[in-house]
């Protein structure tokens, strides 16, 4: 087993709105795949989506947030790439289909579902700079929410959908060149920024 031979590495858990399980990356079985784990039963169960789909994608992005389940547990986000060009994807836990949208920038990482399910939240790569942006569930509605040279990760939406929670590496005060990564907060509704 490669479990046995080198490294495994587990990250970027998801848990369900119910709370019964979660889902997460892993390289168990050497290329990077998502699992579900029953806490109940204390098992995962390999989802197989690059098997099932594999003129669909190629990879799955671990950076960031890379999982989100929608509030109503049915969907499973992610990004990731076929043909060297980004998606977002959106795996039907109960009919077992994929969906995939080209957001038209050079690419996306860290999507999350809004609370009630309509907006999606990620990060949005253009000319090397990493910034916030939103959207609608069919890709449309593209928002670009932040504006910097610094970069911007994890993103998370406050429970009422008003605020967002997010990373930004930045300069210490006092030192140059020396960068520290803090949390901030952006209010959707004027996009007003606080550290």
């Amino acid at each position: 087993r490669p479990d046995k031979l080198y490294p495994v590495f587990n990250s970027n858990p998801a848990p369900t709105p119910d709370g019964k399980s979660c889902f997460y990356l892993s390289d168990r079985d050497g290329a990077t795949e998502i699992y579900r784990y029953d806490f109940e039963f204390s098992r995962p169960t390999l989802l197989e989506i690059q098997k099932k789909f594999p003129g669909e994608i190629e990879e799955i992005h671990r950076a960031g947030s890379a999982l989100s389940v929608s509030p109503d547990g049915n969907e499973l986000l992610f990004a990731g790439e076929s043909r060297q060009i980004d998606y977002l994807y959106f795996y039907d836990l109960r009919r077992f289909r994929l969906r995939r949208i080209r957001i038209p920038l050079d690419g996306v990482s860290s999507p999350q579902f809004s609370p009630d399910g309509s907006k999606i939240l990620f990060v949005g790569m253009k000319n090397g700079l990493s910034d916030l942006y939103i959207c609608s569930k069919s890709g449309g509605d593209l928002k670009q929410l932040t504006e910097t040279f610094e970069d911007e990760n994890f993103p998370r939406y406050f429970p009422d959908g008003q605020k967002i929670l997010f990373s930004r590496e930045v300069e210490r005060p006092g030192s140059a060149r020396h960068f520290e990564r803090d949390l901030w907060t952006l209010e959707l509704d004027g996009l007003k920024q606080n550290r």
